[in-house]
């Protein structure tokens, strides 16, 4: 998959993978890559109607987004793949070269969910992260990303896993 600068080359209106520089959000996701999805859609900017991602920032005069984003396209299938929820609450995301163990419950592969500061609040301004499996839910809340992996991570291995 090819990325393209944003101050290259500026995405259609739709749905798009963005990244944005790790150095951008400091410690918020303990130096990975965020990669998210979100939508870029026509808004007001003052008089007129501009095109720009849904975690722009609007001051009252001009649109500002962050430098060094970067995008690509969303697949059909990636849309696919990901729950309503997901899609009405634009948090799909990935964290490449993350190594999560599988839950010790289900064994199933764990998700990872944050919450930001305010409504709409762009995945670099976020407040909780946690990773999230299984029914009920659960939680490992953390301010520090690379924390929160040690603690999932760390668990002592059952007899299956140990062979």
């Amino acid at each position: 998959m090819n990325w393209t600068r944003y101050e290259d080359q500026k995405p259609a209106e739709g749905r798009h993978w963005f990244r944005v520089d790790p150095k951008y959000y400091a410690d918020g996701w303990g130096g990975h890559l965020v990669e998210f999805v979100d939508v870029m859609r026509q808004r007001g900017a003052g008089l007129q109607t501009v095109l720009s991602p849904g975690f722009d920032k609007w001051d009252g005069y001009s649109v500002h987004i962050p430098t060094g984003i970067e995008w690509h396209p969303v697949t059909e299938e990636e849309i696919l793949s990901y729950t309503n929820e997901a899609l009405l609450d634009n948090k799909f995301f990935r964290v490449p070269g993350l190594d999560l163990k599988p839950c010790p419950f289900c064994g199933g592969q764990p998700s990872i969910e944050w919450s930001g500061r305010y409504i709409t609040a762009p995945i670099w301004s976020r407040k909780h992260i946690s990773i999230e499996c299984c029914i009920p839910k659960i939680r490992f809340w953390e301010g520090d990303f690379n924390k929160l992996v040690d603690r999932w991570n760390s668990r002592k291995e059952s007899p299956d896993e140990q062979r």
